[in-house]
């Protein structure tokens, strides 16, 4: 329950700190009426199949039933989805009915080093020629990994205005 105790937080902080728009990685929309992305990348919001669910424990099921509302619940807050393949793309259109902005960007951890994503690729190109940095960050979220420090970072970057854009 410590995940939707921090949702009710960050709508708060969105709102104090007067944000401008709002990037979700943890598969949850922020209630706020501000341009949002989020992250959608846990299966089993978009596999209802019967094989998926029949192997858990009622414990696993019930939790991940209530995670799956909350999706639900928190979705329509989101302008635009990001998922990591073009199955989960069509999953969500269709399981979830969502007719909003998806964009695909695979993970990092698919890739041998030699694939280039031409999607990606080409955004971030767009955006260095209208003279904007890019701050790219493939992650997937880890205490381990101090992904804490981007928030103090963003608060800077936007007090001194700087052209910077976060990917």
């Amino acid at each position: 329950l410590g995940k939707f105790k921090l949702q009710n937080k960050l709508t708060s902080i969105v709102k104090n700190e007067k944000c401008d728009a709002i990037l979700s990685l943890s598969n949850y929309a922020i209630k706020s009426k501000l341009p949002q992305s989020v992250m959608l990348h846990w299966p089993y919001a978009v596999y209802p199949e019967k094989e998926i669910w029949s192997n858990m424990s009622l414990i696993n099921k019930l939790k991940r039933q209530y995670t799956f509302y909350k999706i639900k619940q928190l979705l329509p807050y989101a302008n635009h989805l990001i998922v990591q393949t073009e199955v989960m793309k069509s999953r969500v259109e269709k399981h979830l009915k969502y007719k909003k902005s998806i964009t695909v960007i695979p993970s990092a951890a698919g890739f041998t080093g030699d694939e280039i994503n031409s999607k990606a690729l080409k955004t971030i190109t767009s955006l260095k020629e209208n003279n904007k940095k890019v701050f790219l960050c493939i992650n997937e979220y880890y205490e381990h990994k101090n992904l804490e420090i981007l928030i103090p970072l963003a608060q800077k970057i936007k007090l001194n205005k700087s052209n910077f854009v976060f990917i």
